[in-house]
């Protein structure tokens, strides 16, 4: 009994912090994906869209609608094959990270930029590519409004 208390005391705050829901905000403005990153800090918004957790994913699948955005899923353009989230402290993990759409990504060309596509799966795409966008707030303590179009 006291052990389960003990790891339930130590446990119990990283549970609550990564359940923590981020504020996703659809940008319905034709941007390449440099100039969509750019747009969402410059406008008080953490980045680009970082999926943290499957519950994540699954609320940016449910909200986006019949429509495609780009997210904050890229690669370097040095050829580079390791997908990373630009918010530098989120590490992209391909075995949990896995929303890739069948065949994905396929570099179809110079493909570094990853986008949510119309049937709610990743896909890359040529970064200059202009598209509507979603930016987040990591530091959201109001969840109860977590998506909304701009």
């Amino acid at each position: 009994m006291k052990l389960s208390l003990f790891l339930f005391i130590l446990v119990g705050p990283c549970c609550v912090m990564t359940n923590q829901l981020l504020q996703y905000h659809f940008i319905n403005e034709n941007k390449s994906w440099d100039q969509a990153r750019l747009y969402c800090k410059d406008n008080n918004h953490t980045d680009l869209a970082t999926v943290i957790s499957m519950a994540d994913m699954n609320r940016l699948r449910q909200h986006l609608g019949n429509r495609s955005a780009w997210i904050g899923l890229y690669r370097e353009a040095n050829g580079s094959t390791m997908w990373q989230w630009s918010q530098p402290d989120v590490q992209f993990n391909e075995s949990r990270d896995n929303g890739w759409d069948t065949d994905e990504p396929n570099d179809n060309g110079i493909e570094n930029c990853g986008t949510l596509n119309t049937n709610k799966k990743w896909a890359d795409l040529s970064c200059n590519r202009a598209k509507p966008f979603i930016c987040y707030d990591g530091e959201n303590t109001n969840n109860t409004n977590f998506f909304h179009s701009l």
